[in-house]
């Protein structure tokens, strides 16, 4: 919690869901050092609860007006030193993004409003991004006066090219949520009013899953390897599930009686 008793970021776990919030201060959850000390602490509980089996799943989702603009740049203009400032701060938020990153369990993230700067980071690390129809996305960064931070200059390239990447960050243009899913950085866009529950509807279908279904099928699909190794890896795999679950229903049970029309 900050100093000022009003936390910026909260997790909540929810059987094997963990959820985070970020909970709306300013309207717009600008990134400043109490936000990214907390999101810190955050993402360092999820990853434990994560590694140790108990979650299936991990949400980040937003209050206020905005999901996450981006750096607090009221608070970058008050300190006396700027440099030593985002030094700190950059400690706290890059171990959050790494920590999102490498999670064992699918990250899915809900956006709505306007998402800038260091608020892309939770964008490139998210498996699924559901945003509202009127989200929209901007860099931010070089009108700054800034470089990109919190992962976005090495995930955003190998996500979209290195060409249109640099076009992105430097020509800092909004993009409505429907660019980015034609970018494959947003994965479906969805009414403003149903943002809520379609995230929850899709966090019960996953929750409702074998942990270990998810778990695996998440390392396959982030594996690096060649196509070879790849295919004795799935092979291996899917023996040790096979032999650890009972075959799901529709591979056991009859197929139901009735009209074939």
């Amino acid at each position: 919690m900050s100093d000022m008793g009003e936390p910026r970021v909260v997790l909540e776990v929810d059987g094997a869901v963990g959820a985070i919030t970020l909970t709306g201060r300013g309207g717009g959850n600008a990134m400043d050092l109490a936000f990214v000390r907390e999101l810190d602490d955050a993402t360092a509980e999820v990853t434990r609860l994560a590694e140790a089996g108990g979650l299936t799943v991990v949400t980040v989702r937003a209050r206020g007006r905005h999901f996450c603009v981006g750096g607090d740049l009221a608070e970058f203009q008050s300190v006396s030193d700027l440099p030593a400032h985002l030094d700190r701060m950059t400690v706290h938020a890059h171990r959050s993004m790494a920590r999102l990153h490498e999670l064992p369990v699918p990250l899915v993230v809900g956006v709505h409003g306007a998402t800038a700067g260091a608020g892309w980071g939770f964008v490139l690390a998210a498996d699924v991004v559901l945003a509202a129809a009127s989200a929209s996305f901007r860099p931010a960064y070089a009108a700054a006066g800034l470089t990109p931070d919190a992962g976005v200059s090495w995930a955003l390239p190998r996500r979209i090219g290195s060409a249109r990447a640099l076009e992105v960050v430097l020509a800092n243009r909004r993009h409505p949520a429907a660019e980015l899913v034609e970018w494959g950085l947003v994965t479906r866009v969805v009414d403003d009013e149903l943002l809520g529950a379609e995230l929850d509807q899709l966090v019960d279908a996953m929750r409702a899953l074998d942990p270990e279904v998810v778990r695996e099928t998440k390392r396959l699909l982030h594996a690096d390897d060649s196509l070879r190794d790849h295919l004795d890896d799935e092979a291996r795999t899917i023996a040790a599930i096979a032999t650890r679950a009972p075959a799901p229903p529709t591979l056991t049970s009859p197929a139901p009686q009735g009209d074939a029309s």
